[in-house]
């Protein structure tokens, strides 16, 4: 089906089909974690957003001491049409 990306190590994977399970995981992860403990440490949708407003956020700072109002300007704007969901 394609190549995914492990959700414990990062490492890239190939599948002829989507995980059975759901959980982009490799065998080598797979067969050292239970699946509990890999559905927990995949973030919830809130707290991934949390986590990336954050690093926006202290990335509009640095823009705006350099002064660079424009681009500040624009990751706020992506990051409102990310929470708002379209």
């Amino acid at each position: 089906m394609g190549e995914y990306e492990c959700c414990s190590c990062n490492d890239k994977f190939h599948l002829d089909e989507p995980p059975y399970d759901g959980v982009p995981m490799c065998d080598e992860c797979r067969s050292d974690t239970p699946f509990e403990d890999a559905i927990l440490k995949m973030p919830s949708w809130g707290e991934a957003i949390l986590e990336i407003e954050g690093l926006v956020n202290a990335e509009v700072s640095d823009l705006m001491k350099k002064n660079d109002t424009a681009m500040a300007s624009k990751l706020n704007k992506s990051l409102n049409v990310m929470k708002r969901g379209y």
